[in-house]
């Protein structure tokens, strides 16, 4: 469907993938955030029912065992491509690499043809008109 193949409906297809490859990638962690004991044999006595009973009753505060479970779980998922953690994370890659392999010898890059774009002749002599 042609509609579908606009540029602003193509972003947003991306932005939905994206979301849904990040939250694939995401991590759970549950730390004891006051050295506490009983935190661990908090943990070590707890039963899916008691997880499944909270989530039915949609409110953390009220299974007093589940509550500080709940509230010491963080979650964190990969960044989404188009934004700046995501460049950051690659850059620190790129210099790992230059780092083990050393520097680069070749660059390469994908460019649209230039020779047939509108937008690159007009640039290139813009005191000319541009035709056909």
């Amino acid at each position: 469907m042609p509609q579908f193949m606009t540029p602003e409906v193509i972003l947003i297809l991306h932005h939905m993938y994206s979301r849904q490859l990040s939250y694939e990638s995401g991590v759970m962690t549950c730390r004891n955030k006051h050295n506490d004991r009983n935190f661990i044999n908090t943990i070590r006595s707890l039963r899916a029912r008691d997880f499944e009973e909270t989530e039915r009753n949609n409110n953390p505060q009220r299974n007093p065992r589940v509550e500080p479970i709940v509230k010491s779980i963080t979650t964190s998922c990969k960044s989404m491509a188009h934004t700046a953690e995501a460049a950051a994370d690659a850059r620190k890659k790129q210099f790992a690499m230059m780092d083990h392999f050393g520097l680069n010898s070749i660059f390469l890059t994908i460019t649209p043809d230039d020779e047939c774009s509108f937008r690159v002749r007009l640039y290139a002599d813009p005191d000319n008109e541009v035709g056909e």
